[in-house]
């Protein structure tokens, strides 16, 4: 009878209803600033590994093209090699074995642009240097 008596009182039992309250706020407050902290570990976590992922994809990226690049020079060698071992180059006239010497001459300089390039570690987008042996080449074709 004493307990229905303290329960409906609210004596006793409002002061151990304001602790625990209390202590529940307290609890989920520190629960919540846990959270917060080992999500904010987890954000930096995923930051770093996002940039090194990036960073993987650009240096896998960068060899792809060199040796897309380094192919295809070593492809056309092949094929000019090719050409000039024939019997029609072989009886083609002046303006065309100079013009084979010409794009051979461009392809060599090509090849050590990208080699010193790729030894500097400067492959710069956009430098403009392959397109002056391009517009050389073209150049060159117009005025012979």
């Amino acid at each position: 009878m004493t307990f229905i008596y303290n329960y409906f009182s609210g004596d006793s039992t409002a002061l151990s209803e304001r602790e625990n309250a209390a202590l529940l706020k307290a609890l989920l407050k520190d629960h919540k600033a846990a959270l917060k902290v080992e999500h904010k570990q987890y954000e930096l976590e995923y930051k770093q590994a996002l940039k090194d992922a990036e960073a993987e994809y650009k240096h896998a990226k960068k060899q792809a093209e060199e040796d897309m690049y380094r192919k295809t020079l070593e492809a056309v060698k092949r094929e000019v090699d090719i050409i000039t071992t024939t019997d029609e180059y072989a009886d083609s006239d002046e303006k065309t074995r100079i013009k084979i010497a010409q794009f051979q001459n461009w392809m060599g300089h090509a090849a050590a642009h990208k080699a010193l390039e790729v030894e500097s570690g400067d492959e710069g987008e956009g430098s403009g240097s392959e397109g002056s042996f391009v517009d050389e080449k073209a150049n060159s074709d117009l005025s012979v």
